[in-house]
């Protein structure tokens, strides 16, 4: 497995993984593709940190199976010195195989510091998930909340 640190999100692999990723999302997120049937990648983009973010592309040999954006400041509190999982999707042939959890944990270990993920309170799934890779982690600090004020869902806070 390849990660691969991305310039910008004009990469064609990316941009073809993140519409998948949001037409998954879609049911419950409420966003609609355009008239040509793709989800804006300008307004995508727009809900990531204003501090800047990080793009990654996971790659097995010549096969995009994932991605993940790296928020490089908290959503929650602006918080500079705080990482956060913006994006991050496995294709779902590569799912249930461990491989999301291995590159989860190897972001998190590329950022050594405080760490907040976040999930939809619908997301059950996706909450089971990023607990299991949190705790591989052996984190420091390891705290959970169900929601703020400006996050209504899970949020996972802890140090690498």
């Amino acid at each position: 497995m390849v990660i691969k640190k991305l310039h910008n999100y004009s990469d064609p692999s990316f941009r073809k993984l993140q519409q998948e990723y949001e037409a998954e999302f879609s049911a419950i997120t409420g966003y609609k593709p355009n008239s040509q049937g793709v989800f804006d990648q300008e307004f995508l983009a727009s809900t990531w940190s204003k501090n800047g973010y990080d793009i990654y592309l996971f790659e097995i040999g010549e096969t995009a199976i994932g991605f993940a954006v790296v928020n490089l400041s908290s959503m929650i509190t602006h918080d500079k010195d705080t990482r956060d999982i913006a994006e991050f999707y496995i294709v779902p042939k590569f799912r249930n195989q461990k491989l999301g959890t291995k590159l989860a944990q190897e972001i998190f270990f590329m950022y050594p510091g405080k760490w907040e993920v976040r999930q939809l309170p619908s997301l059950l799934k996706a909450r089971k998930f990023w607990l299991q890779a949190i705790a591989g982690l052996s984190p420091k600090q390891f705290e959970e909340n169900a929601g703020t004020d400006s996050w209504k869902g899970f949020i996972q806070k802890f140090w690498v």
